[in-house]
């Protein structure tokens, strides 16, 4: 199935704690994209944020693999 994703800055994100959790996140970005989970990426002029299409089973199993990267796990960023 696929799915459109959008994750954008939360009201608390904090520079330094974004810093700190974005290359592990791009990391595990990257071999969600490796694996064909992530099939397209693009950045968003109107906030800072991406939008991913998105493949799964089931929107449950593709918010757990969301919820799994550090940028969400800190709170830095979420889904709309």
């Amino acid at each position: 199935m696929k799915f459109l994703v959008s994750l954008s800055l939360t009201p608390n994100a904090d520079p330094n704690a974004f810093d700190s959790a974005r290359p592990a996140s791009a990391r595990l970005v990257w071999q969600f994209y490796l694996n064909d989970v992530i099939r397209e990426m693009y950045s968003r002029i109107d906030q800072k944020g991406v939008i991913f299409m998105a493949e799964a089973a089931d929107a449950q199993s593709l918010r757990t693999l969301l919820e799994s990267l550090p940028l969400v796990q800190s709170g830095q960023i979420a889904g709309e």
